[in-house]
């Protein structure tokens, strides 16, 4: 969960220092409700410490949040639909959670290095 920041932008500012090229910054949940957290987030793009934060789309964000730059909100409904749908009709869902099969999947599916380029010059 992304309350303040201050632990992942701290994490991002020691690892920009010790020569990390690219930090992407991921979090189920990006609340950003304490103060000054979207400015402190700006700051850290604009000066290159952080290229950009996804978080999930699974609690209410703020409008001003998906305004900025650096965010991209990933869509989690489908899955949400097909956890739902399989409890419904008694089916394991212990391959729909598995965060492994799910990377895998992704992985197959698309370069990935192409993705994150893209989000950079959003």
């Amino acid at each position: 969960i992304i309350h303040s920041g201050y632990t992942m932008l701290l994490t991002a500012k020691i690892l920009k220092d010790a020569g990390a090229r690219d930090i992407y910054c991921l979090a189920p949940f990006g609340l950003f409700d304490a103060d000054n957290t979207l400015e402190k987030f700006d700051k850290a793009y604009e000066s290159g410490v952080i290229k950009a934060v996804f978080c999930t789309n699974l609690i209410y964000s703020r409008p001003e949040l998906s305004q900025r730059e650096w965010f991209s909100d990933v869509n989690m409904t489908p899955y949400v639909a097909r956890i739902i749908d399989g409890l419904n009709v008694d089916e394991s869902v212990g391959d729909l959670i598995n965060s492994t099969t799910k990377i895998t999947e992704f992985l197959e599916q698309v370069r990935i290095g192409e993705y994150f380029d893209d989000v950079g010059k959003k």
